[in-house]
């Protein structure tokens, strides 16, 4: 096993926050994570996640492989779920690789 399937939360925001909740050593682990909110990646605070597989090295660039959009359904309790997407546009998104901050 070679790689590792990380998962980070980002905002789109000028507070420009993220967090690397952990990894999985296979994309179908990391995937049910973030469908099922398990640790409340959320946070009332993150707007996106997205899942990289990242290779072991030095310098070694990531490869994004799901992205995934907060849905509120209430925005008083912070009840939501996490919903496939395509990766955000924006200078936060622009020209960046590893937004898991490893390599």
């Amino acid at each position: 096993m070679n790689e590792i399937y990380t998962i980070t939360a980002l905002t789109n925001s000028k507070r420009d926050m993220s967090r690397c909740f952990g990894f999985f050593f296979n994309e179908s682990a990391a995937r049910g994570a973030a469908l099922h909110n398990r640790g409340s990646m959320q946070e009332c605070l993150y707007e996106y996640l997205v899942i990289e597989k990242q290779e072991q090295g030095i310098h070694a660039h990531a490869q994004d492989i799901q992205w995934y959009k907060w849905i509120d359904t209430d925005k008083e309790n912070w009840d939501g779920y996490w919903c496939e997407c395509s990766r955000p546009k924006g200078k936060n998104f622009d020209n960046i690789a590893n937004f898991n901050c490893i390599g």
